[in-house]
């Protein structure tokens, strides 16, 4: 393999006429030499090149390794190239620094102190967006975050845990119950969502009284297929006593959203009542009348207040009949909802388009 390692042809040693006639082309030993040496190359084929030089133990192997080393012998790319950020600060100086600096400015100028050598980008500004979540609703009464510690997929619900700290959990309703809510992981539009099934439905383990002023329920919702009587999305029981004090219902036959208020009830006929696609609901309670909201359009307004009693006893898919009795009555019959959270007084525009949108990204691809 003493090709890799190339040394200069010396006729060092040798008569005048034997160098002769090694060194000029044409003659018969010059003609034999390099055919011997040809010999020589044509032997060590390329995969006998790969293989030893391959094995670390060969001497091919020591002589390419060599001539890397010795070719990256002291280099550093810190040494090299260096980024320098200076935003919008045109005036910076530049740093002593021997190698390449690479400016990058968020105005689309070039920087004063630019040096031959140096490169020069101009990244605009972006806005990085806020996330947002009912976290972030200073009166919020609770959010039931069907993502947070969640029961294996497709499980029974022991408990839909409240993320906001007030600890008021929902469990499965008991009395009159058929059956349990699931955890369905890709229930709606591929994501994570509370499966009710005929015969079951959610309340609050530690019921908080809302009082009697303005509120606003957000959730998205997949109504399941009619069952002949009306079907209970959600209902904010009322410490008098009144069924459906504050609720969101399906008419039987599918065709309307039912709203209600104290002993008040009125009926908004829309395709999305039935159209078996998830949709983002908002009801607002102002103080003396609700108003629907469906994928952030407004649908309709009921004129009630809520008499005497306070809301509480918040259930999630059933109907309770008595107060605070947890009895499953008018269920959603195989419908899905995400992420239901309460707040305290009338949403601004800003809060109910936030809150809108978030529960939408919730229900679609």
């Amino acid at each position: 393999m003493g090709f890799l390692d190339p040394k200069p042809l010396t006729t060092a040693g040798l008569d005048t006429a034997t160098a002769a006639k090694i060194t000029t082309p044409g003659t018969a030993t010059a003609t034999a030499l390099n055919a011997t040496i040809g010999d020589k190359i044509l032997a060590d084929t390329p995969d006998l090149v790969a293989s030893e030089i391959s094995n670390p133990e060969t001497p091919a192997s020591d002589a390419v390794s060599g001539l890397i080393t010795a070719a990256l012998s002291g280099f550093s790319p810190t040494d090299s190239v260096k980024f320098l950020y200076i935003g919008s600060v045109l005036s910076t100086p530049r740093p002593d620094f021997a190698g390449t600096i690479v400016w990058v400015t968020t105005v689309d100028a070039v920087p004063t102190y630019v040096a031959a050598g140096d490169l020069h980008f101009f990244s605009e500004p972006t806005a990085i967006p806020d996330v947002w979540s009912p976290l972030d609703i200073a009166t919020l009464l609770g959010w039931w975050d069907e993502r947070y510690l969640p029961p294996a997929a497709d499980a029974d619900y022991g408990t839909l845990y409240e993320r906001s700290g007030l600890a008021s959990h929902l469990i499965p309703a008991t009395t009159g119950a058929t059956d349990t809510p699931q955890y369905d992981p890709d229930g709606i539009a591929a994501q994570p969502s509370v499966y009710i099934p005929a015969g079951s439905g959610m309340i609050l383990t530690s019921p908080v009284a809302w009082g009697t002023g303005a509120l606003a329920v957000f959730l998205g919702v997949k109504m399941g297929a009619t069952n002949g009587v009306a079907q209970t999305v959600f209902n904010g029981q009322n410490t008098a006593g009144a069924a459906q004090s504050f609720a969101l219902i399906r008419t039987a036959d599918g065709a309307s959203w039912g709203l209600r208020r104290g002993g008040t009830i009125r009926l908004f006929a829309h395709a999305t009542a039935n159209d078996g696609n998830p949709h983002a609901i908002c009801v607002v309670f102002n103080g003396a009348s609700s108003e629907l909201f469906i994928d952030g359009t407004s649908i309709g307004v009921v004129s009630a207040t809520p008499g005497s009693g306070s809301v509480t006893n918040f259930h999630l898919g059933i109907r309770d009949a008595s107060t605070d009795s947890g009895s499953v009555a008018d269920y959603l019959n195989g419908g899905r909802i995400t992420s239901p959270f309460v707040m305290g007084g009338v949403p601004t525009t800003d809060e109910r388009t936030d809150a809108t949108a978030f529960i939408t990204a919730r229900i679609t691809v």
